[in-house]
């Protein structure tokens, strides 16, 4: 009776490791197959590389073909190389013609345009006669004066300052006009009135008192002095 209760208890045993067994074997498997293959650490770098690879390749293959952009110094040499202004053309250089009238327009003064000048002396002037200003008496004339039976040509400026500058052109002295181009100009440095200009210089002096305009023709009437104080008349006219 004892023997049989003691096979009986042996074959629950045995039957109860054999199912723990069995229950661990099926377990650990289940775990081992859960768990996730791990690859060798070489083979798995390698494949990151070839991956990186790839993507590389990929974005290389996507990019479009630009040309590579300018440095900050190229761009700057380049915009100080452009002009920062418009070119400007060159200022047109002004004439005497318009500084003062008449600078280079007159002919050269001849004798015969002052036949006028005795008739003015004796006080006989020319009709329809207009007093000139200031303005209208700048500029160039053509003019006759006569002392001591001497007749001198020449050109007279009367600048804005009131500047009298005679600078002969011919002489008569009774054996014909001669050429006195060459000559050292005479200035005079002066003042303005009314339709009037005079002045003093080493030449002695000049005092053009009389300026009008009669039918298009300026005149001009006065007095020169030289230093010895020999005092001869002075007739002007243009154009």
């Amino acid at each position: 009776m004892k023997k049989n209760i003691l096979l009986i208890l042996l074959g629950v045993i045995n039957a109860a490791l054999i199912t723990v067994i069995l229950v661990s074997v099926f377990t650990g498997w289940r775990t081992y197959l859960a768990a996730p293959v791990k690859q060798p650490a070489a083979l798995s770098s390698r494949h990151e590389d070839e991956d990186g690879d790839r993507d590389t390749d990929s974005a290389q293959q996507q990019k479009p073909d630009v040309p590579p952009a300018e440095s900050a110094s190229s761009q700057t040499e380049a915009a100080t190389d452009m002009p920062t202004e418009a070119p400007t053309e060159a200022p047109t250089e002004a004439t005497n013609e318009t500084v003062l009238p008449y600078m280079n327009s007159l002919s050269a003064p001849k004798a015969e345009e002052f036949t006028w000048l005795f008739d003015v002396a004796n006080g006989n002037y020319h009709a329809n006669l207009s007093y000139l200003g200031k303005d209208d008496m700048l500029g160039k004339w053509k003019a006759e004066i006569v002392l001591n039976d001497i007749w001198q040509l020449a050109y007279v400026t009367i600048d804005r300052d009131a500047t009298i500058t005679v600078q002969p052109y011919s002489i008569y002295r009774g054996n014909g006009w001669e050429d006195q181009r060459g000559e050292r100009p005479m200035v005079f440095r002066g003042q303005f009135d009314i339709s009037r200009v005079f002045g003093s210089g080493d030449s002695g002096s000049i005092d053009l008192y009389t300026l009008y305009q009669s039918d298009g023709v300026q005149y001009g009437y006065g007095s020169f002095e030289t230093v010895s104080g020999d005092v001869g008349t002075i007739g002007l006219i243009r154009p």
